[in-house]
């Protein structure tokens, strides 16, 4: 894919944000040397802290009042 993009003309890339897959980096690396490879931040973080914060919502959403619910959402932000 990346030699394809080179042969149609693309000259650089100046920075690649990737989402983990192994081995991209460096077939980016290999192809376009000078490009700075990043991993994208919501690749980045944790995914037991995206799963906390999807249950916590997951249990506001499930709480009797509005009132209730937006007293809960204060608390996780």
């Amino acid at each position: 894919m990346l030699t394809d993009l080179k042969n149609r003309g693309l000259k650089d890339i100046l920075i690649a944000c990737v989402d983990g897959l192994t081995g991209f980096p460096q077939a980016i690396e290999a192809v376009y040397p000078d490009t700075q490879v990043q991993l994208c931040i919501v690749h980045n973080c944790p995914r037991s802290a995206y799963r906390d914060y999807f249950q916590r919502l997951q249990r506001i959403t499930h709480l009797p009042t509005e009132r209730n619910r937006v007293g809960e959402l204060h608390l996780i932000e």
